[in-house]
């Protein structure tokens, strides 16, 4: 077979079009399935601007016919601005040596583009995965951990606009010297009570939870204590036992390796000292992946090209985008949660101890 960048070109197009791209590097983890149907495919430009859901017109209440109302605010159409989209490459490398050992067996070299391309997808997903859920750092893309916190996100600032923040739930950091500190226990009612309180006070539920391997099998735990074994009828010796999939207020609650995690540090004066693991609420209609609609999941324009020599060629997978909120206070998000807390010393939280407490509700 004729070796041409052609020949790659119209590989890629045929068998790894945009699409199966895209599918296979979100079925890497349960947190990429589940985001991938929310993500928006737009035609970004340099900037991101996204009109906010947030606030009362300051000069609004009760008129008389004849008044005017007064525009003394610009909070009801502030837009958050996002920047450029972050842009992800990976570079698949083809080695001409190993096409010229097979090029008389086209199976073979189709399997060895096959396998170099998985390669390069399955590191895409990976990176991608881990950027989704770290804090912004560098060209990094804003990630679900900006959006669900009490940050300037955005390029708006919390102390201008209180209420831009997401619903907060962590322990009560003493003051004391030596501070006192207790972690928020892990108990499936404290989850019950975070949705419950979220959608009181804020008036949206979220739709998942992502929370941290310890923790889903914490909560795990809990419900498997309460189950029966199942058996088939009287007679049989099989036992059907054990599930992987559990809802809480019927809301679906996955595990990532990526979501933080650290040992609880007891006594702690503040958020940062005290560590712990997290559990995140997300509404997936306020917050989601905003992506270049054609390219993100795409190779390069150009294709299959030269480098350095004729006997490697290159070609490049990307992504561009930010994870955009437009309501933080959609979602929740739980800090200080220690797992290996005994369940015999679970204590319900009291969110009128919390630092955020006063601003969320008023």
């Amino acid at each position: 077979m004729a070796l041409t960048y052609a020949t790659y070109d119209a590989w890629t197009t045929q068998f790894w079009a945009q699409r199966k791209v895209q599918d296979n590097i979100h079925r890497s983890s349960a947190f990429l399935k589940a985001i991938e149907p929310h993500i928006r495919k737009e035609m970004l430009s340099k900037t991101i601007d996204v009109p906010l859901r947030y606030a009362r017109p300051g000069g609004g209440g009760w008129y008389n016919v004849a008044d005017q109302l007064s525009n003394t605010t610009g909070e009801i159409g502030t837009k958050a601005r996002f920047g450029a989209p972050a842009k992800l490459q990976k570079p698949i490398l083809l080695n001409n040596d190993d096409v010229e050992l097979n090029k008389g067996n086209a199976i073979q070299v189709a399997d060895i583009l096959e396998e170099y391309t998985k390669g390069c997808i399955e590191d895409m997903s990976e990176t991608l995965a881990l950027a989704l859920l770290t804090a912004q750092a560098g060209a990094a893309p804003y990630s679900y951990l900006d959006a669900l916190g009490d940050g300037t996100y955005g390029g708006i600032a919390v102390a201008d606009m209180p209420k831009w923040r997401s619903f907060i739930i962590e322990p009560a950091y003493s003051s004391a010297t030596p501070p006192v500190t207790a972690p928020i226990s892990p108990s499936l009612k404290n989850l019950e009570k975070a949705l419950i309180l979220h959608e009181l006070i804020c008036g949206r539920k979220v739709d998942l939870i992502v929370t941290t391997p310890a923790m889903w099998m914490c909560y795990y735990d809990q419900i498997n204590l309460k189950l029966n074994i199942n058996t088939t009828p009287t007679g049989t010796m099989l036992v059907k036992y054990g599930f992987n999939a559990f809802e809480v207020l019927g809301v679906p609650v996955i595990a990532d390796t990526r979501v933080y995690s650290e040992a609880f540090v007891a006594d702690s004066a503040n958020r940062a000292a005290a560590c712990g693991h997290q559990v995140l609420g997300i509404n997936q209609e306020t917050v989601y992946p905003i992506v270049h609609a054609t390219r993100s999941y795409a190779w390069r324009k150009k294709g299959w090209s030269d480098l350095d020599d004729f006997d490697k060629v290159l070609n490049r997978l990307y992504w561009w985008g930010h994870v955009i909120c437009n309501e933080r206070r959609a979602n929740f998000r739980m800090f200080g949660l220690d797992p290996t807390q005994a369940a015999g010393s679970y204590t319900q939280f009291d969110e009128a101890t919390m630092s955020n407490w006063a601003i969320l509700t008023a």
